[in-house]
């Protein structure tokens, strides 16, 4: 017959398996929703490149939280340009929890490094220019105070220069998708200029 603390040590071993099981089917669960909005932003560049119309725009809307088994997490996602000089360049989309340990997913896009790309942040300043080797521009979908609601996405060729392509991906806090295009995101770079949409 067990013991009274060896019935104990079974029940708290069961209790602490249980939890173990719970806790790994939740970062399971949240890797999945972190792959799925890793895979949206990233396939929304990917499709906007690869589109045969000359100049295209896409707009992602971003949910406030990612599923975290029974609950909701918070979340960032960074975009991470990589220009190669022999290679193709890559943005890696990279979706993190901020609440949840283990739990992210990446995606890349792989594009010609002929391509002018420009991160533009949700106040309408230049991250960087065309000519950096590599940048990172992060969304902050959960923040408390102006979180990014939207990802746009911008391709164009230009209208003065032939063969010179750009790619615009600009963070928008916003919340009308119609109005992220009102707070300076043309100022600099000038999207209408090199563009050609002025």
């Amino acid at each position: 017959m067990l013991s009274k603390f060896a019935i104990l040590f079974f029940i708290l071993a069961l209790a602490a398996f249980l939890f173990i099981v719970s806790e790994t089917e939740k970062a399971g669960l949240c890797s999945t929703e972190a792959g799925a909005q890793s895979a949206l932003v990233a396939n929304s560049i990917n499709n906007v490149l690869n589109n045969p119309i000359e100049d295209q725009q896409v707009v992602v809307k971003l949910p406030s939280a990612i599923t975290l088994g029974s609950g909701l997490s918070a979340y960032t996602i960074n975009m991470t340009y990589i220009k190669q000089s022999n290679a193709p360049s890559i943005i890696n989309v990279q979706t993190q929890s901020t609440t949840s340990v283990g739990c992210s997913s990446q995606k890349s896009v792989f594009f010609p490094n002929t391509i002018r790309v420009y991160f533009i942040n949700a106040s309408g300043g230049q991250i960087q220019s065309a000519n950096t080797n590599q940048m990172s521009l992060t969304a902050y979908p959960s923040s408390q105070n102006n979180p990014t609601r939207f990802i746009i996405i911008i391709k164009c060729a230009s209208k003065t220069k032939v063969g010179v392509n750009y790619l615009f991906v600009i963070t928008c806090t916003q919340t009308d998708a119609s109005l992220c295009y009102g707070y300076g995101i043309y100022n600099t770079p000038s999207i209408s200029t090199l563009c050609g949409f002025s």
